[in-house]
Parts: structure tokens; sequence; C-alpha cells
């Protein structure tokens, strides 16, 4: 078939290790066109690698990342509150929110016309290619929700990625992501999906490689001194590691119902949850070792005290190390903490929803009893067990080898798998738990 609809890729996060990934994925799905839109990259600056086609790149105004003074960019937006009932003024908001942690006075002015903007440029892409999928990166970014919006308008399907659970992987979803994935979604499918006991194998050789090279997608500042510090400080107390997750980005806001099934049954923000903590650490004689999301650091910090130590932009494999126990609401460092070997409680829920390999908090009277059975049982057998088979499950039935900063896994899935399950996706409309999940039962 010559003339396939396209496949569009939506990234207005600026995910700039992307590039090696979309060349090989567009080779893959050829002859069917792969079109990006994004604010990186407008053409091809190197040759196109052999056996490869190019992607189309269009590249989004940069005005939708920053403000300009030309406002007669945005006098087509004038007068537009809404568009199919979703608030503009509640993604200005959030998205004003999300700025104020880099720009001294973001305005909701100018994030309101960033929302509207990606919307009407998504939806002009939309009518031009006529995707028959649209891949948006990061389904909760206020950008991405209007371009989710855009789709929606024109009844073109919409599915996720966002970087895997692992170092080196890809996440692929139709159902949503993190509380809301397919993974969670399709829980009694994805569980019973085939396992043997070289999948186990192979999991747990990829954790101990993982665990030795200290993979991390972004370079980091060792501990160093700092490390002996925190033991001082500490004064024997156990050390508790608590990770503070990008709110406006990850499906807690708006907190409403959606937010507390799929995402954080107990807290609205990493924020409560951090003085919550730092109220038991001073109650029960713990060392809280705060660590905000990097892209957050301003909106989630708390002053250091006696119990209590904020941690900047260190190691987070040595972080976690230092720690007796970790916690976090629906951080990725949940997987960091296990792949570590270090005892987990979980205050939300990401992919590990229902695997067992953790301590689970449901509601607020949860919490203390879980941290201490946390420091002081550590990471128990059975969920040692569980998170190999886990692992194992993610690498065969869920998770794409992704080429970027990290090294890639190639115990993964393959990306001609990814493009056998897009194709699936398109010409089948098979459903997410049918699709996702059960569409191959081993590795090609």
């Amino acid at each position: 078939m010559k003339n396939r609809a396209s496949v569009m890729l939506v990234d207005y996060c600026g995910v700039s290790d992307k590039y090696e990934f979309l060349y090989e994925l567009a080779s893959e799905l050829d002859p069917r066109p792969v079109v990006i839109l994004d604010g990186l990259r407008s053409r091809v600056d190197e040759p196109v690698p052999k056996a490869q086609r190019a992607p189309i790149f269009i590249k989004a105004p940069k005005e939708i990342f920053r403000h300009t003074s030309r406002s007669s960019l945005f006098s087509f937006l004038s007068g537009a509150s809404a568009v199919d009932g979703q608030d503009l003024d509640d993604l200005g908001d959030r998205l004003v929110k999300l700025r104020a942690e880099n720009e001294l006075n973001p305005r909701h002015k100018h994030a309101r016309q960033s929302v509207a903007l990606s919307f009407q440029f998504t939806l002009r892409a939309i009518q031009r290619y006529r995707p028959a999928l649209m891949l948006v990166w990061n389904q909760f970014h206020p950008l991405s929700q209007a371009a989710q919006v855009a789709a929606t308008k024109l009844s073109t399907r919409v599915a996720f990625v966002e970087y895997g659970l692992l170092p080196g992987t890809l996440n692929f979803d139709l159902s949503g992501q993190m509380g809301e994935s397919d993974v969670v979604q399709f829980a009694e499918s994805f569980n019973s999906l085939p396992l043997d006991a070289h999948d186990i194998g192979i999991a747990e050789d990829i954790l101990m490689h993982l665990r030795n090279g200290e993979s991390n997608r972004r370079l980091q500042v060792p501990l160093g001194e700092v490390e002996q510090d925190l033991r001082s400080r500490a004064k024997g107390r156990p050390l508790v590691l608590f990770a503070g997750h990008n709110d406006h980005a990850s499906g807690t806001i708006p907190y409403n119902d959606k937010a507390r099934r799929f995402h954080s049954p107990i807290f609205s923000t990493s924020r409560d949850a951090a003085n919550y903590l730092a109220q038991l650490a001073k109650e029960n004689n713990w060392l809280l070792l705060y660590k905000p999301h990097p892209f957050a650091s301003k909106a989630q910090r708390l002053e250091d005290s006696d119990n209590v130590v904020v941690l900047g932009n260190f190691d987070i494999n040595a972080c976690v190390d230092l720690a007796d126990c970790v916690v976090t609401i629906l951080s990725q460092v949940s997987y960091v903490a296990l792949t570590r070997k270090k005892p987990l409680v979980m205050l939300g829920y990401n992919q590990l929803r229902g695997s067992c390999c953790h301590y689970q908090a449901e509601e607020l009277s949860d919490i203390l009893p879980l941290i201490q059975s946390a420091i002081e049982g550590g990471f128990i057998p059975s969920q040692q067990l569980a998170w190999s088979s886990h692992v194992a499950r993610l690498l065969r039935h869920y998770l794409y080898s992704f080429p970027g900063n990290a090294p890639s896994i190639p115990f993964a899935r393959s990306l001609t798998q990814l493009a056998e399950t897009i194709e699936d996706t398109i010409v089948v409309r098979k459903t997410a738990a049918s699709l996702s999940l059960l569409s191959s039962e081993s590795k090609n």
C-alpha cells in the first residue's frame, strides 16, 4: 500500500534525545509517513542514515514555548475561553505554574496564549496531514492536553509515549500513562501474560547491569562528601528518602476524582506529602531526605530542619543507596529504588500498582505503619520475586528499546514490534487490552 495515512508525534515537552528513535521508527513504518511536531528541530542537519527514511519535521511556532511581543500572532484567539469543553484558563494556569520554576514573573495571559496556539497549530497540522494515529509525548503536560483536544475535535485517535520505566526503554500506551496505563487498567490480562525462567533470568541480568552501571538519563551531581555529612546529621536515625513528582505534568492536577482514583488517593501535591512526612519524621525520630522533582524544585521546597534535609540535583542512585527506605507518590524513582533493592512505600499509583513489589498506602493511616515495616523488614523476599517477574513481563510484553541518552536495553521489545503494534492499532483498531498487552505472546 503506497498511500498510507501518516503517524504523527507531538512533543511540546522538549525531548532532545528522541531523534535516533524517530528515524528508526520512520524506517520501520515506511511507506507510512511519520510527521513530527515539536519546537526543537525543523530540518535534517546530517545525512539520513542508510536504509532509513527521514521523518517529516514540522517545527512548532516558538510562541508556543515562550512569550513574544508580537501579540498580533494571537489575534485570531481573542475571546476564546474554552475549546470543546476544555477550559483554556485552567490549562493556562497550570502552564504558568510550570513556567514559574524557570521564569521570574510568568503571566497567565502568555501561558493561555501558548495553550491556545498549541491547540490551533496541532489542529491545522492534523487537518493537513490527516494522521491515522497521533502519538503524544507526556499525556499530562498542559500543551500536550491542548493537542489532545485538537485530536478529539477531528476524531483522530491518540496514543501516548514517554521515557520507559527502565532507562533505555520507551512506554507506549493506548489507555493513558502511569496509573492510567494499559499495565494498570488491564492488570489481570497483563499479569497472566506468558513468562518463563529465561525471561526471569534476562530481567535479573538487566537489573544487575543497571545497578552496576548507575544509568541516568541526565547528568547528576555525585553526593561526594555530602554523604558523610548526611550520615553524621542522622546520628543513627533511619534515613527515609521522599522523591517528589512533577505535579503539573503527572495527572494529579487538577486534583479531582479521576486524579484520586488513578494517581494519588491521599495527597494533592508532592509538597503536601512532604509536609506530612516531615511531621512523621519529627514524631518518629527519622531523618527525612526530601528530593523535590528537578523541574519543580521551587514550588516543592521545604526548609531544612533537625528532621528534614532538602536535597538538590544529586545523583538519584546515590540518594537511594543512602536511604533505609524510599517513599514517593508516583515518581519514577520508585523503579530506581526497586532496581537498587531498596524497600519502597508508594503513596499513589504508577505501573507498579498491584504488582506486589512494594508497600502500598491507600489512606493516610496506612503511611506510618508501612514506613515502619519498610525500615524494619526491608525489601522482603516475596517483593523481590514479584519485582523480578514484573520486570521480566515489562521487558517481554510492554517496554520498547529506546536509543536515547541512556543506553538502550536490547532485551526490551524492538522498534519493529512497536511499528507492528502501531499498524495493528490503525488497521485492526483493537482495544488496549487485546492490543498493547496481548498482541504478541513472545518477542520476535
